[in-house]
């Protein structure tokens, strides 16, 4: 009852703002990121219209649904959180038409939809935002964002009673309306999420007096830093929970990078007049980069951290370890020729596991393999793609894609379980088990020399390339070292 209560007060005052102007198009919050992610719903766009032709029960319509993912995921690119969502949805929707599971099959077409409405969302702007505030992060979308220092009227409380007595506080020293309403949570767990102040926001900090006004207090929020998510529809607890898992898992993913520092708040965009399907919201916890305790601004590029820099086994649920001797293996190949470890013994190999065959993020993974194969070549180092697929699958893959880099079968996952590359994955909440894309280098001498384990497919060949060329010559100057000893 008492979420239902903060959705439908939250921000009553916007609504004031904005009532009349309601009858005209209603203005939007625009983003960077907005023209692509209209392209990539274009691409998807095709994959809907396909769906309603005889429900693609044609191989040809179901091969536009997923070339129209495909492309919607290239578009994207990596570090997105659509793209990731494409990813999943592709590799289980190809499942699903191989089994021929209808009922899977109309279930993920409604994720297809949903993601194509999130790619077109852009949230109404019912207010202006404070000066020098971000945009509003895409939904679906993760980012870090910087804040500037902003001053703000709070209130204990999180219910109308509260809102009322900050509508009150800032009509009477005629202080605009903002967007977004704050509300800041002073228990933060998984199953406990309790939001404890509620705060309007300053169009800038040079407006009002600082100081204590009876319930109020006016204050100015340091410059601070954060991982946002943008949320479409209303304000639930259901929504602000599961948008909290999603940050979790990425600051799990970003641990060399980002250190929790902050409460969780939610910042609410819109008033109840605005329908359902409009509404947004942000859920955000403040974040610093790991080992230092200030904001840090944005801007950086998230760099790959090796897991022996972490100190712990990053790959599934195993004990890989750099150093370590490779788990032997014997896979067939997209020819039907068996493909030994123990037979490479002396050359360097790479080892990436990859979901499906043919989907868009391995699509990417494999082409650029391909690209960069005469390079690895003088490296003295080959190359294997290891999934579930069948070696049938494996030869229509390589041959739709001119793919020039050897493919191994690995049926049952046996060999990605070896590797750590099997485990628990998660879309739209739901958790499943599969292959988690990642990549081993093994050395000459049949030991673990780096681990990737987690993979965002563009640009990561060429990422392992530099690395290899990085050890050998690593490895290199060792050696001279010993010989003028």
């Amino acid at each position: 009852m008492r979420w239902t209560v903060i959705s439908c007060f939250l921000c009553v005052g916007l609504a004031v703002v904005s009532a009349f102007s309601a009858i005209a198009e209603p203005a939007r919050f625009e983003h960077p990121l907005d023209e692509v992610r209209l392209k990539a719903a274009d691409c998807l766009r095709r994959g809907i219209d396909a769906i309603s032709s005889h429900e693609a029960r044609s191989q040809q319509q179901r091969e536009t649904i997923l070339n129209s993912i495909h492309d919607a995921r290239r578009l994207l690119g990596d570090g997105s959180l659509a793209a990731e969502r494409l990813d999943a949805l592709a590799e289980q929707l190809s499942s699903a038409f191989k089994e021929g599971n209808q009922q899977e099959v109309q279930k993920l077409f409604g994720l297809l939809r949903n993601i194509y409405s999130d790619l077109r969302f852009r949230p109404r702007k019912e207010a202006e935002l404070p000066a020098g505030f971000p945009p509003p992060t895409p939904v679906g979308e993760i980012e870090v964002k910087h804040y500037p220092t902003y001053r703000k009227a709070s209130t204990d409380g999180n219910s109308n009673l509260a809102f009322w007595v900050l509508f009150r506080h800032i009509t009477s020293n005629s202080i605009s309306m903002t967007a977004p309403v704050e509300m800041l949570a002073t228990d933060d767990t998984p199953e406990n999420i309790r939001f404890a102040k509620m705060g309007f926001l300053y169009e800038s900090p040079d407006l009002g007096q600082l100081g204590t006004y009876g319930k109020v207090e006016v204050s100015d929020a340091p410059a601070m830093t954060v991982v946002s998510i943008g949320v479409r529809g209303r304000q639930s607890r259901e929504a602000v929970v599961q948008a909290r898992k999603t940050l979790s898992v990425w600051l799990e993913s970003h641990q060399g990078k980002w250190t929790a520092v902050g409460p969780l708040r939610v910042m609410g965009y819109n008033s109840p007049f605005v329908p359902r399907e409009e509404n947004y919201f942000e859920v955000q916890i403040g974040v610093a980069p790991a080992g230092a305790e200030a904001s840090a601004g944005v801007g950086e590029q998230n760099q790959p951290v090796a897991p022996e820099q972490r100190g712990e086994s990053p790959m599934g649920q195993t004990s890989l370890k750099v150093g370590a001797k490779a788990p032997a293996f014997s896979l067939a190949n997209q020819d039907g020729k068996t493909v030994s470890l123990k037979e490479l013994v002396g050359k360097w190999v790479v080892v990436y596991f990859y979901p499906k065959d043919d989907t868009p993020g391995c699509t990417t993974e494999a082409c650029e393999f391909t690209e960069q194969l005469s390079h690895f070549d003088k490296l003295g180092a080959t190359v294997l793609g290891i999934s579930p697929d069948s070696v049938e699958s494996h030869q229509k893959f390589r041959a739709k894609h001119k793919l020039q880099v050897e493919l191994l079968s690995d049926p049952d996952s046996a060999v990605a379980k070896k590797y750590g590359a099997w485990g628990e994955k998660s879309m739209y909440g739901k958790t499943y088990e599969g292959i988690i894309r990642s990549t081993v280098l093994i050395g000459p001498d049949g030991k673990i020399a780096y681990i990737w384990p987690k993979v965002s497919p563009a640009g990561h060949a060429e990422e392992v390339r530099k690395k290899l060329a990085e050890l050998q010559s690593s490895s290199t100057g060792e050696a001279k070292g010993l010989r003028n000893k």
